[in-house]
């Protein structure tokens, strides 16, 4: 690898702290720290051959048959180029009322730009055309305007302790 100006390093430890190299026969310790914002180039792998995978996040009704999602899914995907593997993951039901599907994918780090457009392009034209709408999470909001309305204490209240009685 080369890492910023260090050239013809060779990987031998990683660690939470530092990464250890060897250039021809010297020990070189450079800190995670720097490696972070440094420009690296790996020459083992080439850039076109070097594979990355997305799982993205797609929200359809609970009420649709998971087979029929899972199908449009995999045709949506099974129709784009440069994808290398493709496989749909039914992620399961979310507590915001929706169900929660990735179609997962890998493609070389060249292309991933396009291809994710791509993918996100067919998913939503082939749910669409099957007339299954994305859904959106939801989330309960609750507006309190400092009245006690529904028995709910402001949570930056104390609760008031009990009247002690005489007795």
């Amino acid at each position: 690898v080369t890492i910023g100006s260090f050239e013809n390093l060779q990987t031998k430890e990683i660690n939470w702290i530092n990464t250890r190299f060897d250039q021809f026969g010297i020990n070189v310790v450079i800190p995670n720290s720097d490696i972070i914002g440094s420009k690296i180039k790996n020459f083992t792998v080439p850039n076109d051959k070097q594979l990355i995978w997305y799982w993205p996040s797609v929200y359809v009704d609970p009420l649709i048959p998971p087979e029929k999602v899972e199908k449009i899914l995999t045709e949506a995907l099974t129709g784009i180029e440069d994808l290398v593997d493709i496989w749909v993951i039914m992620a399961g039901f979310k507590p915001s009322g929706v169900m929660e599907y990735w179609p997962c994918f890998t493609c070389t780090s060249l292309n991933r730009w396009d291809v994710q457009e791509r993918v996100w392009r067919r998913v939503w034209t082939h749910l669409k055309q099957a007339g299954i709408e994305t859904a959106i999470p939801s989330q309960e909001i609750r507006l309190f305007d400092g009245r006690d309305s529904q028995n709910m204490r402001s949570s930056l209240t104390p609760p008031v302790p009990p009247m002690a009685t005489a007795g």
